[in-house]
């Protein structure tokens, strides 16, 4: 493992030597490739074995070629200045459907009895057994699919213009996404939001030296809560058998010995950091097991969900013949090894080339186009433990983006021209700014 911290190392260091904007796609993949390795190799959790010599280079080769793709498709792509009034019915028709997610949502709870947040968080563990077994269609289905629509809103609101009534939303909008992701007992959504935030907020706005250091507190403060006290909550009797579950969720690892004699909390967040400083390991295993392709149908599950459900179930058969967690990260080169085999490497050139093209910011950005470049964060960041193609909160707000922007196009002809548009994004950096994004 630390043969690839090293190489994370140099290419971030190359990466940020350089005049570019903050968080952008290949900086943000290799800094979280930076994270993963390095806490892989802290020593936290030991692992049985070390990584192969064809695992490392595999995840090398393929990282280089992310990085490469990115970069030429990056700077031969130009914005083209659109009609403002594209960019504010996009606005406004992402209010809307933000709107109609609270609405649903709270009648949700309305009927169920519940008090966004508190109820869930009550007791986790219970509460999200009891979700996963009544929440089939209905109202339920419906907030699932409508939470979809209303991310992009929550990514762009730290740079909008603000009103008292998109504040009202923006809490709104929050509290039952957070109370959503709670319900089902799970983090990843929670995470995304901050992580797209964070993209967005740092590479348009200028944070002072003071706010820097307020955003660093709410995000320790947060990765705690996340990794140690929710971990906790949710599994309840993790600490009658820690060796239990580190061996379960972390391929079989055990705690250091320095680390069994520490307080529980930092046990959790042992175990939590094994997310991401296992997923190489799983993959190890895997590939030296493993001759299945699923040519396509598991990176393609939104579209083959049948077969990709099929794909969980056997991958999950196998780690639990291990009496492993049936579905660890397992890093997005394995999700693409599972499809195409040791080819893996030409769908990171794919993924390079496309995030290249969408990724793009200048001095004027629509809501959508924000919206994207903030989501493109979250995968770039998922880049070492899934494939982006996987990550459905992200792929589908993404994909609603553009629908957005279709629908728009095809009825701006029809409508009449009512005053001046505005921009609903604040201005943001200098001229300077979208030169840097070129370099």
């Amino acid at each position: 493992m630390i043969y690839l911290f090293l190489y994370f190392l140099v290419v971030s260091l190359f990466l940020f030597s350089r005049n570019t904007a903050i968080f952008r796609f290949d900086q943000f993949s290799t800094l979280s490739w930076l994270f993963a390795t390095f806490l892989g190799s802290t020593g936290l959790i030991v692992h049985k074995s070390s990584l192969s010599f064809e695992t490392i280079v595999l995840v090398i080769i393929s990282h280089t070629f992310l990085v490469t793709a990115f970069h030429f498709s990056h700077v031969s792509t130009v914005n083209k200045p659109r009609h403002r009034r594209i960019d504010q019915i996009s606005f406004n028709i992402m209010i809307y459907c933000t709107l109609i997610f609270i609405i649903f949502a709270l009648v949700r709870s309305a009927v169920e009895g519940n008090i966004p947040i508190l109820s869930a968080s009550y007791n986790i563990e219970v509460n999200r057994a009891d979700h996963w077994e009544n929440s089939k269609g209905g109202i339920d289905r419906i907030v699932q699919i409508l939470v979809y629509t209303s991310i992009p809103f929550l990514v762009i609101y730290p740079v909008l213009k603000k009103t008292k009534f998109l504040t009202i939303i923006y809490i709104f909008s929050l509290i039952l996404t957070v109370d959503n992701a709670v319900l089902e007992g799970g983090r990843a959504l929670i995470v995304f939001v901050m992580i797209s935030v964070a993209s967005v907020m740092f590479s348009v706005r200028k944070i002072k030296i003071g706010s820097a250091f307020i955003y660093a507190a709410v995000g320790l403060f947060s990765v705690y809560i996340l990794a140690s006290q929710f971990y906790l909550a949710r599994n309840t009797s993790f600490g009658s058998n820690v060796e239990g579950y580190i061996q379960y969720n972390c391929d079989g690892g055990r705690l250091a010995a320095p680390v069994k004699a520490m307080p529980l909390s930092i046990q959790s967040l042992s175990l939590s950091s094994c997310y991401f400083s296992t997923p190489l390991h799983s993959f190890d295993r895997m590939r030296r097991d493993w001759n299945k392709r699923y040519n396509g149908a598991y990176n393609g599950g939104i579209i083959f969900g049948d077969e990709f459900s099929e794909a969980r179930e056997e991958i999950s058969n196998y780690f639990s013949s291990k009496r492993l967690a049936g579905n660890p990260w397992a890093t997005s080169v394995r999700d693409f090894w599972l499809d195409i085999g040791y080819a893996a490497p030409l769908a990171f050139l794919i993924v390079g080339f496309v995030a290249g093209k969408i990724g793009k910011l200048g001095r004027s950005n629509s809501p959508t186009v924000l919206a994207r470049y903030g989501l493109l964060g979250s995968i770039a960041f998922m880049m070492p433990y899934q494939s982006p193609f996987v990550l459905r909160y992200l792929i589908y707000s993404i994909i609603f983006t553009y629908l957005v922007e279709l629908m728009v196009s095809l009825v701006l002809p029809y409508l009449k021209r009512t005053g001046s548009p505005r921009n609903p994004i604040r201005r943001h950096r200098s001229k300077s700014f979208e030169k840097s994004q070129l370099i």
